[in-house]
């Protein structure tokens, strides 16, 4: 084996070593994303009860307002508790659905046809890349070399990043909706922006 190693060129060598990196990132990465999975699941869990806590900690609030100021409040409450409760509810049925996988096959279906992945033109601007390794790239059922799942890898990080984000842009948006607040607007889009580049479905197919 020595003989062999030591008969290889510079360039195998390094080539070879490149190889057995993307082989161990990919391992690496295929192990992160099934904690990633199970980490978005329990995140979500934990806002949907954060959510509906909060609000209902704030109708004990307004009940005793209303105790004191004859009722005069109740069309505030009304107001409050439809939003509040239907989001609690959409992040728990989004916990639930990315648990069985239901719901990951349902958002891919649904935007999939979204014009996104923008980064793979950056990448091959001068097509100089085959555009057969480019497809690869896309599609990790259809990479046949290990970079380029590699390369999948990488941009999904970014994909699941960018979804996190709008979640969370999302959510501090509720959050905050009686006031102005500009890092609720700033995650939302930077979120919107990272998906458009990478992907908003790039990583979906890691979590089924």
């Amino acid at each position: 084996m020595s003989n062999i190693s030591e008969s290889m060129n510079p360039m195998d060598k390094l080539f070879k070593g490149f190889e057995n990196f993307c082989i161990t990132f990919n391992n690496f990465s295929e192990a992160t994303f099934i904690y990633l999975k199970y980490g978005l699941i329990l995140t979500l869990i934990i806002i949907s009860l954060l959510v509906l806590t909060r609000n209902r900690g704030f109708f004990r609030d307004q009940k005793l307002r209303e105790d004191k100021d004859g009722g005069d409040n109740k069309l505030m409450k009304e107001k409050v508790r439809e939003p509040h409760i239907i989001l609690g509810i959409f992040y728990l049925a989004l916990a639930i659905g990315i648990l069985l996988g239901y719901l990951t096959r349902v958002m891919i279906i649904l935007l999939d046809p979204l014009p996104d992945r923008f980064i793979f033109d950056f990448i091959n601007f001068s097509k100089v890349i085959p555009e057969e390794n480019m497809e690869r790239m896309k599609d990790i059922d259809k990479a046949k070399y290990p970079y380029e799942k590699s390369a999948y890898y990488i941009i999904a990080y970014f994909s699941f990043s960018g979804f996190v984000e709008i979640i969370l842009g999302i959510r501090f948006m509720s959050l905050y909706s009686n006031k102005s607040h500009i890092t609720s607007w700033k995650l939302f889009v930077i979120g919107i922006m990272t998906c458009v580049l990478c992907g908003f479905t790039t990583f979906m197919p890691l979590f089924l």
